[in-house]
C-alpha cells in the first residue's frame, strides 16, 4: 500500500509577520515518486494562518494654535489602520507595532502683550513739567 507521508517541520511558522499568510508542509510519496500514490487521497501541503491585522498610525495634520498667545493647544487625529485593507482599526491593533503618536501640543507659550493707558492727568503732568524719561515712564506705567 502506497501512501503519503506528510512531515511538518521542526518549527512551525506563517509565512507573514501580519495579514493573510500561509503554513507549509513537505508531502511526498512513500515512494519518493508522486505517480506511485492516488493523488485524490494527497494531503493538502499548506494552510492559511492569521497573525494579526497589519496596521499603523495614520497621523492629520496640526490644527491651528486655540489661542494667538498665553498658550493654546494644537491637535490632530490619530486613527490605527489596516495597511492592506485600508479600513480603520481599534488602537491596540497599532500599539503591538509603535507607540501611539501624540494628538495634543501646546503652543504659543509666549504672554499676550497689550497696550497700557494711564490716566490722562498724570501724562499732562509729565509732559508739562518736562520730566518725561524712559526710567520715569515705566516707573509710573508698572505702578
Amino acid at each position: 500500500c502506497l501512501v503519503y507521508s506528510s512531515r511538518p517541520p521542526l518549527v512551525l511558522q506563517c509565512s507573514t509577520s501580519c495579514g493573510l499568510g500561509a503554513i507549509w508542509r513537505l508531502v511526498v510519496c512513500s515512494t519518493g515518486l508522486e505517480s506511485d500514490c492516488d493523488l485524490t487521497k494527497r494531503p493538502v501541503p499548506a494552510r492559511r494562518c492569521y497573525l494579526r491585522p497589519c496596521s499603523s498610525w495614520r497621523i492629520g495634520n496640526w490644527t491651528k494654535c486655540s489661542k494667538n498667545c498665553g498658550g493654546g493647544v494644537t491637535l490632530r487625529e490619530i486613527q490605527c489602520f489596516d495597511t492592506r485593507d485600508q479600513r480603520p482599526l481599534r488602537p491596540f491593533h497599532c500599539q503591538t507595532v509603535s507607540t501611539r503618536p501624540v494628538a495634543r501640543m501646546p503652543c504659543l507659550p509666549q504672554p499676550c502683550l497689550d497696550w497700557y493707558s494711564s490716566s490722562w492727568g498724570q501724562v499732562s503732568y509729565i509732559l508739562s513739567s518736562h520730566l518725561l524719561s524712559p526710567s520715569l515712564l515705566t516707573s509710573l506705567l508698572t505702578t
